[in-house]
């Protein structure tokens, strides 16, 4: 799977992770977060704008596709996720139908 075909699919993916939350909660959910979210997205995602963000990387490599010994290239295929925490998408889930979790695409907002 190429980085940009597994982009693509993270794009277009949202998953719920709840009891008893209805589609109406995350529809709800999705809007309380993300209206005006565009506004944001050149802010660091943290109160403190001077203050450090942890991200976590992890690298998978799928497949190494091809090597050049005298050009010294190496072409592979792998996958990358980064992860942090942003202040701007915290909710309390009792008020969203127990919905904890919810992933959305890089370009959603």
């Amino acid at each position: 799977m190429t980085l940009s075909l597994l982009l693509g699919i993270l794009a277009a993916m949202f998953i719920v992770t709840s009891g008893q939350a209805t589609e109406a909660d995350f529809l709800r959910l999705y809007s309380d977060l993300l209206d005006g979210y565009r506004d944001k997205r050149h802010m660091r995602p943290i109160v403190n704008q001077s203050a450090d963000i942890e991200v976590t990387m992890t690298f998978k490599l799928v497949s190494v596709m091809k090597i050049d010994e005298v050009k010294q290239d190496i072409f592979v295929q792998a996958e990358v996720l980064l992860q942090w925490h942003d202040k701007n998408l915290v909710w309390t889930p009792s008020d969203y139908g127990g919905l904890s979790t919810m992933y959305v695409g890089p370009d959603t907002a």
